[in-house]
């Protein structure tokens, strides 16, 4: 979902548990119910959304395992297996 440009929620109030997305700030976690709905009703502000370079950064570093794109993590992988 985040590398087709769409935000992620992490709603918090539901476990303890500290994920990588969040940690990298490239999501939005919210506490309760009620800031969800404040989330939605202010979502067309740009300012409340995660920087791009924060996503851009995550991709790279965790989705991508430090390769610029998915081609080039593929030619690594295919490489490897050779």
């Amino acid at each position: 979902m985040i590398i087709r440009n769409v935000v992620v929620v992490v709603p918090k109030y539901i476990d303890n548990n500290k994920t990588i997305i969040e940690e990298k700030n490239a999501c939005i976690a919210v506490e309760s119910l009620q800031e969800l709905s404040n989330f939605f009703d202010k979502y067309s502000d740009d300012a409340i959304l995660p920087s791009k370079s924060n996503i851009d950064t995550f991709i790279k570093e965790i989705i991508y395992g430090n390769n610029s794109s998915y081609e080039e993590m593929m030619d690594k992988y295919t490489y490897f297996l050779e």
